[in-house]
């Protein structure tokens, strides 16, 4: 049977249907430059498409790559968003706090670092101060920034750990 590109194209989008529409639009992309890459070399497009292997078994074996390769989505327990909101001002307002902080220390020390240049010509001891308490505090919002990422990680590992043991698999409410 002889096809056109465009019904070649239909039909693997019809036999593709079970996928995500961006998924399956990039696998139909890839046979339309094939296709279009044996025209270029001089196929006729109906020989293009008739070289093409059969729809059924291009299908199949995408949606087995697919499914294989497939990640399972984690479904959470309905409690885990109440704790989550309950816990909100505990762990909420270290990272707020935190972040307050670390605003302050580099905003503290990139206007200390600018005051060295006002003191510079009139004082020198002043403006090195001034610079080294700027550089000073630039250092540590930068060590703080660290740490409050590394923090914010903790205790979404935390979270996730409490919502496995407590809701999910081993918990008292499964």
């Amino acid at each position: 049977m002889t096809m056109t590109k465009t019904e070649f194209l239909k039909k693997l989008a019809k036999a593709l249907s079970d996928l995500e529409s961006d998924e399956r639009e990039k696998f139909l992309s890839y046979y339309r430059e094939i296709i279009e890459d044996r025209i270029e070399n001089g196929l006729t497009e109906i020989d293009a498409v008739a070289e093409m292997e059969n729809i059924t078994i291009i299908a199949e074996r995408i949606l087995n790559d697919v499914s294989a390769i497939e990640i399972p989505k984690i479904k959470h327990h309905p409690l885990t968003l109440v704790f989550v909101i309950i816990s909100f001002p505990l762990w909420g307002s270290i990272n707020i706090a935190l972040l307050i902080t670390i605003c302050l220390f580099l905003f503290g020390g990139f206007v200390s670092c600018l005051s060295f240049f006002a003191f510079i010509f009139k004082e020198q001891a002043t403006a090195f101060m001034f610079l080294g308490v700027g550089l000073m505090g630039l250092g540590f919002g930068v060590f703080m920034l660290i740490a409050f990422i590394a923090l914010s990680k903790g205790i979404k590992h935390v979270l996730h750990n409490i919502d496995n043991k407590l809701f999910n698999r081993k918990g008292i409410l499964k």
